[in-house]
């Protein structure tokens, strides 16, 4: 069941945990017989570096691609008479905060690739960049402050690449890989605290940075 977003808050933040282990995971097949998706939500989001072993019935016909936030193969043909399970690891992803505000930045880095002696500047899109920024509150006091306050922290120190998921509404939710750049604790109100996460995005084994779920 989808989390229902409470009053002042804009979306809910998720987080991976410590990855689990699979073993001949059951997958679902869409988009005439190519896809092929993790069936079990809770097991789609894959580690971002573990080799995940594909076990096929026959086959397959055509060159696999991953995702490994979303949990799909995509095969380039159709794969009618062929099955397929996974084995490998994946990150549980649990529900840790209510933002107040969230920003999302997306954007190419422009180099210049002007020919010698030319006399108009020639550019291309090389790299692209993802970096966001979460935004949340609470009371100090409450049990769930003792998770919160700490745990952006101790993954910032650890270098640790992790999975934010931020779930908007229905029809909204982003998955990104994410590095922890910056935390900021801020004493508002009386009894409540104030704190900012930003993060940059951090590409898996398979060039995946961001996805929508």
């Amino acid at each position: 069941m989808a989390p229902t977003i409470t009053a002042g808050h804009h979306a809910v933040v998720y987080i991976s945990g410590t990855p689990a282990s699979l073993s001949t995971e059951a997958t679902t097949k869409s988009g005439s017989n190519k896809i092929f998706q993790i069936t079990a939500a809770a097991k789609q989001v894959l580690d971002p570096q573990y080799t995940q072993t594909q076990n096929w019935s026959a086959g397959p016909t055509g060159t696999i691609t991953l995702n490994r936030l979303t949990g799909t193969f995509t095969s380039t043909a159709d794969e009618t008479t062929h099955t397929m399970t996974v084995s490998g690891k994946y990150l549980p992803m649990t529900p840790l905060l209510y933002a107040n505000d969230f920003s999302l930045s997306m954007k190419p880095k422009i180099t210049d690739q002007t020919p010698f002696n030319q006399p108009y500047q020639s550019v291309a899109k090389s790299v692209r960049d993802v970096t966001g920024t979460i935004g949340t509150f609470y009371d100090p006091t409450e049990s769930a402050a003792l998770t919160i306050a700490p745990y952006f922290n101790t993954e910032m120190l650890a270098d640790a690449t992790i999975a934010i998921k931020l779930y908007v509404n229905a029809n909204l939710s982003l998955l990104a890989w994410a590095l922890i750049s910056d935390e900021e604790l801020k004493a508002v109100l009386e009894g409540n605290l104030e704190q900012t996460i930003s993060w940059e995005g951090d590409s898996d084994a398979d060039g995946h940075i961001i996805s929508r779920v």
